[in-house]
């Protein structure tokens, strides 16, 4: 799992609204590739494109059987195509700026951390609660059920 930190407007944004070190999510699926949920729908894209002065990261190694692992990549990978929720991230910023509770749920779509932590649910990665309303990139640091293994 790579929790990614961008230093681009978009990126400051989000980090901003969540409260986190983090900005983004991926998985890394094998053969230079990532999954991400992004604008434009969720899918693989080169690991190379996180090597700019934008983007620092911190990856993580899921603690579970390799034929979990596999499963899980195997779920992300059937979340192709999956669209992005600008409506989550609207309802972020608005409970941020307006400490006003408003609540985006759309079950075809997800915002990055979203895809990522219901592909591990679906498989039966024992994923710990959402402490929020939505889980965000930052949330990620600290699972249990990951190692780290570079920042």
């Amino acid at each position: 799992i790579i929790v990614v930190r961008s230093q681009t407007l978009i990126g400051r944004i989000i980090r901003w609204v969540t409260k986190s070190w983090a900005s983004h999510i991926a998985v890394y699926i094998g053969e230079g590739l990532v999954f991400e949920a992004k604008p434009g729908g969720a899918g693989a894209k080169e690991l190379l494109a996180y090597q700019t002065k934008n983007y620092s990261y911190r990856i993580f190694r899921l603690d579970v059987p390799s034929e979990q692992k596999e499963k899980f990549i195997n779920a992300l990978i059937q979340k192709t195509g999956e669209g992005y929720d600008y409506g989550k991230i609207v309802s972020l910023a608005v409970n941020r700026l307006f400490h006003f509770d408003m609540k985006a749920d759309n079950s075809r779509l997800a915002i990055c951390s979203e895809i990522v932590y219901t592909a591990a649910q679906e498989v039966g990665i024992p994923v710990p609660p959402i402490s929020g309303k939505y889980i965000t990139p930052g949330d990620f640091l600290s699972w249990s059920i990951a190692t780290e293994i570079t920042s």
